[in-house]
């Protein structure tokens, strides 16, 4: 965001309103990305605590009808 406010300043030269926007939207989408891995990667984990746990369960279930 420095190289936003330090690039542009005050005087925006032709174009720069336009390219301040745009490198807002690449930020944005940016860590839009970074959000959508990370829900992705909770998601993948998550599916495989639930499989550790229904082994656990399963395994518990067999030793205590023994």
């Amino acid at each position: 965001m420095q190289a936003l406010c330090g690039e542009y300043g005050r005087n925006y030269p032709k174009g720069g309103l336009m390219n301040i926007t745009q490198e807002i939207v690449k930020y944005m989408l940016e860590q839009a990305s970074g959000v959508v891995i990370a829900l992705m990667l909770i998601w993948r984990i998550e599916a495989k605590l639930d499989g550790l746990t229904s082994a656990i369960m399963h395994l518990s279930d067999a030793k205590t009808s023994k």
